[in-house]
């Protein structure tokens, strides 16, 4: 044991292992050993930002794009350091339709209506190119009616017939074979209108619904403070609309289910949604113990139609008149909407509190003795609650606003607080405590009145005992 350790100590022996030390070097590549005042690093730049070689990318690396040949190249004695350009990926040049990209939704691209058209009534579903001639209107593709023109504009009204250049073959996106059509005058006195086919569909990929459709074109409506700006060519006009006119987006209809399991709540991208408390609610609840929603918001209509005009502009409000309303109080501006609808939202202090999606709450009366900082963390608050829907059902009693619900919400709403077939007074406290305005006493009693179990149950409680 004394030789052993003796051995470990020596003094030759730890000399030799210090010598072995210092002759280990470990090289570690980097990319300063392979610059030299010559070697530039590439320039080229892609579809999405500077690239890697061949090699660095196969190999997931970090490639320093060094001329001519980046370090991992150098350092594995590749033959060459190559850039291949990646290609363009397929879907960026799949369009989505008209309406789609109007209202920023996803489309599937179904032929030959996509799912979202479809929803809608079958409205016309088109593909057009992004970039249209000047000449070209969007009261084309536009249905319903439009305006007529007022009465004191000066100069009379021409008459305005499409004139097609060539008949396409295909109407695809993929192919430049679109027609361009000319507004040009007519000097017939008496506008005609276009016979109107069947409707057609500018298809995608294939020729087969590659109908061309001749568009319905009206006596264009122009008001009285709106201009015409003549182009050099004396044929073509082109309409700019006055700068305060707005137009509510075209939203499409609910989807209705039928023979459901449960109650599904009405949803849309472009407004806020219930809470997910109501959603949980909805969703547990037997859709046949409930009165139907087609018929609800039937007798809802009805019960509107005989309100007082004044009363009736601010109970209910439809898609279309909640996005006027919340652009009106976004922008300021409320020629859109009439006399009644804006002393009434100016006096209740309403607000848009949302830029995403659309939003319009009321101040409690607890909320008027609050400064302005304190008002506006509590809205601020309230609106981040609803937006993410993440408010547990003890804590809505304790806000100091009140959601405006859009006429399709009324039937969840309702529904969720009569989820255990109380009165429509314990249904209004519900309906408070939700943090829900505009639904009166009425629109309680009269879903009490349409409940199917609740009819069962007043029968029998009036029914004579034997």
């Amino acid at each position: 044991m004394a030789n052993i350790a003796t051995a470990h100590n020596d003094p030759m022996d730890r000399t030799q292992d210090e010598e072995d030390e210092e002759r280990i070097i470990i090289r570690i590549p980097t990319s300063k050993a392979y610059l030299t005042q010559n070697i530039q690093e590439s320039n080229w730049t892609g579809h999405r930002g500077k690239p890697r070689c061949d090699h660095c990318r196969a190999n997931n690396l970090r490639c320093d794009r060094v001329l001519p040949m980046c370090n991992h190249c150098a350092w594995a004695k590749q033959d060459k350091c190559v850039y291949t350009p990646l290609p363009t990926p397929a879907h960026r040049g799949i369009p989505r339709c008209d309406r789609c990209r109007s209202l920023n939704m996803k489309c599937d691209r179904n032929l030959p209506i996509c799912g979202n058209c479809k929803v809608a009534d079958g409205r016309p579903c088109n593909y057009t190119a992004k970039r249209r001639n000047k000449g070209t209107t969007e009261a084309d593709s536009i249905p319903g009616p439009m305006p007529q023109p007022s009465s004191s504009w000066p100069h009379p009204m021409p008459h305005i017939t499409p004139k097609m250049e060539h008949e396409p073959q295909t109407l695809s996106f993929l192919t430049h074979s679109a027609p361009s059509t000319n507004i040009v005058h007519s000097p017939s006195p008496e506008p005609e209108r276009v016979a109107a086919h069947g409707t057609s569909h500018t298809g995608r990929f294939t020729a087969d619904y590659a109908r061309v459709k001749p568009p319905i074109l009206e006596p264009l409506p122009i008001p009285v403070d709106a201009r015409i700006v003549h182009s050099p060519s004396p044929e073509i006009v082109e309409y700019i609309p006055p700068p305060n006119q707005y137009y509510p987006p075209v939203l499409p209809e609910p989807k209705i289910l039928i023979n459901a399991a449960h109650v599904e709540p009405w949803s849309h991208p472009t407004f806020v949604s219930l809470p997910h408390v109501v959603w949980e609610g909805l969703r547990a609840i037997d859709p046949v113990e409930m009165p139907n929603r087609q018929e609800f918001e039937s007798a809802l209509d009805a019960f509107q139609a005989h309100m007082i005009p004044d009363i009736r502009e601010t109970t209910i409000f439809t898609m279309e008149q909640y996005s006027t309303l919340a652009h009106a109080l976004n922008t300021g501006d409320f020629s859109n909407l009439t006399p009644r609808q804006g002393q009434w939202a100016k006096i209740h202090r309403l607000s848009a509190a949302s830029s995403k999606c659309l939003l319009v709450v009321a101040p409690r009366d607890s909320a008027f003795e609050l400064n302005e900082d304190m008002a506006k963390k509590y809205k601020d608050e309230f609106v981040r609650d609803r937006m993410k829907g993440l408010v547990e059902a003890d804590s809505m009693q304790v806000q100091y606003y009140d959601q405006i619900p859009v006429q399709n919400q009324i039937y969840d709403i309702l529904t969720y607080a009569h989820r255990s077939h109380l009165g429509a007074d314990q249904m209004l406290i519900e309906v408070v405590r939700l943090n829900f305005t505009l639904i009166s006493y009425p629109m309680a009693e009269l879903y009490v009145r349409m409940c199917p179990l609740c009819k069962i149950r007043s029968q029998r409680q009036h029914s004579p005992s034997p």
